[in-house]
């Protein structure tokens, strides 16, 4: 409904009373293992994306829900699939790491590293960017893991150009090189912490001429639309 749509948190709300409805209905994954291990995972996605007081405890639901999908879904699913709940628990992992969880952010690392292995076999370079950033920044937060760090940023590095190349409207490179300006700052960081400055400074003159090369395009696209 319009009413929904204009408040996303209702929609979540809507989103885990249905699903909850639905594993109450199957009674036990027996039932349907494929069917419950995507209730699961549709369920802990909503717990994620919800953002309110309680949210310690969506964490702990999402995280819940995320690791009963993955175990139902091990015969049933696909390895892409599997993935994809791998990352969205690391995200719920990585998250709950600021609370008094120490060892949330080593199994968020795990996650992503499991979930990074599968897309980038499969050549997606959306999810393999993603994944990559997110083990860099959890690495980061880690401390003292700098070449474990470096190395997730620039395969989310090398995907996204892959991205960029690819794209073949001036809108769709722009949108990606604004997706990516953090991205280099934090590969730039993490290889100048190695003791490589030289690299650090190839990436960050990498992701400027990017982005002047895109902005000259557009100067002059907009030229010719003078009469």
């Amino acid at each position: 409904s319009e009413r929904t749509a204009e408040h996303p948190a209702e929609t979540l709300n809507l989103a885990i009373g249905y699903h909850t409805e639905a594993l109450g209905v199957l009674g036990s994954s027996a039932a349907s293992p494929a069917i419950w291990s995507t209730i699961q995972n549709n369920l802990g996605t909503a717990y994620l994306e919800r953002g309110r007081a309680t949210r310690r405890e969506d964490l702990a639901s999402a995280i819940a829900c995320f690791q009963d999908s993955l175990i139902v879904g091990s015969a049933t699913r696909s390895s892409l699939q599997q993935a994809m709940t791998r990352h969205n628990l690391g995200a719920a992992y990585g998250e709950r790491a600021d609370d008094d969880h120490p060892g949330d952010l080593r199994e968020a690392i795990g996650q992503f590293t499991a979930a990074l292995k599968v897309f980038a076999a499969v050549g997606l370079s959306g999810y393999r960017r993603a994944s990559g950033q997110a083990l860099g920044d959890a690495y980061t937060r880690l401390g003292q893991h700098w070449i474990d760090a470096f190395r997730a940023y620039t395969i989310a590095l090398d995907a996204a150009n892959d991205m960029y190349v690819s794209s073949l409207r001036r809108e769709a490179r722009e949108a990606e090189l604004a997706e990516t300006p953090g991205l280099h700052l934090r590969a730039a960081f993490a290889a100048a912490m190695t003791g490589d400055l030289e690299h650090a400074v190839a990436i960050l003159e990498r992701g400027r001429a990017q982005g002047l090369g895109d902005t000259l395009a557009r100067d002059v696209a907009e030229l010719k639309d003078i009469p």
